[in-house]
């Protein structure tokens, strides 16, 4: 597809031809290159200093406790949505605790971030991501801390929208899968290749869009300074070159080198917060219910970026 301008748009779907693109540095996320790879060097550097080990040593402990007491709230052997009762909160708990001023209430706060976070979920290319400048702006405004503004807004919708969503995701795949949530029970020195493994088959991201800043080659195509990109995330986890009967849950297949998370010059820069919250979360849930089935058809905002939950009504029994 050729825009007014004659830039290309290239859509790749391999598992190879995406994390070919997630690694190449000729491929940017912002409208100028250069400054696209500075700001994200700086946005990265941020999260690094704020997500260091030592930062989520001291959080673990606190996680726990608070995931532990809401799935000790959550009602056993009736219908119940994990992600109004369960996700919802305990993520919205951990995003308020990482900012300083509330001037906007907040339940305000968190209708922003919704805002910003379904305008992505419905954008086709980089400049509808960039259209939420009302609702971005406004979190902008609002949250203080001690990390750069940039950082603030995404990684406040990240915790308040995106991880509720991926935790919804990961539990629909583990009350689809015949026996999985007994034998995850059962053996839980296997929950961290649960993780990985939930994350291939239920990161919302869809598609990622990037912007050419040089000529390049990707696989078999070539792409010439400023054609559009998209990289079809969900398409190359299911990739059957790279993962063997892709729709299956496995917990033998391991991490696999999944792109959930992006990689290479495009990694999540929350990506060990995503592994540390799915992996306590689902350990909660663990330890109170010794089954978790579907107790209705699961309702999904359905987008060409992000595909997540809307609601997951499930219900939790519990052990003899």
């Amino acid at each position: 597809m050729r825009s007014a301008e004659g830039a290309v748009t290239h859509s790749f779907t391999s598992y190879a031809d995406v994390t070919a693109a997630l690694h190449a540095p000729e491929l940017s996320d912002r409208s100028a290159g250069s400054e696209g790879a500075a700001e994200r060097g700086a946005l990265h550097a941020d999260a690094a200093r704020e997500l260091s080990t030592e930062r989520l040593d001291d959080l673990t402990a606190e996680l726990q406790r608070s995931a532990l007491e809401l799935a000790h709230q959550l009602p056993l052997g009736e219908p119940v949505d994990l992600l109004l009762a369960y996700a919802r909160p305990w993520c919205s708990r951990l995003a308020l605790r990482t900012i300083d001023s509330r001037p906007l209430g907040e339940a305000r706060l968190l209708q922003l971030a919704e805002e910003v976070f379904r305008a992505a979920a419905l954008a086709t290319s980089r400049q509808d991501i960039g259209s939420a400048t009302a609702p971005v702006g406004a979190l902008a405004g609002a949250l203080t801390g001690p990390r750069s503004t940039s950082l603030a807004v995404q990684a406040f919708v990240a915790l308040s929208q995106t991880l509720p969503h991926t935790l919804a995701a990961a539990w629909h795949v583990l009350a689809s899968v015949p026996g999985a949530w007994r034998t995850l029970r059962a053996d839980r020195a296997a929950v961290p290749l649960a993780v990985e493994e939930l994350l291939r088959l239920a990161s919302p991201a869809r598609a990622v869009f990037r912007r050419a800043c040089t000529d390049l080659v990707i696989g078999d195509t070539h792409l010439s300074a400023g054609d559009e990109v998209i990289l079809m995330l969900d398409a190359a986890n299911r990739d059957p070159a790279q993962f063997p009967d892709p729709l299956r849950f496995d917990l033998r297949r391991g991490s696999g080198g999944h792109v959930g998370l992006g990689r290479g010059m495009h990694p999540c820069a929350g990506a060990a917060m995503v592994r540390l919250a799915l992996g306590v979360a689902t350990s909660a849930l663990l330890d109170v219910a010794e089954e978790m089935t579907l107790a209705a058809p699961v309702t999904w905002l359905d987008g060409f970026a992000i595909r997540a939950p809307t609601s997951l009504c499930v219900v939790l029994r519990p052990g003899a």
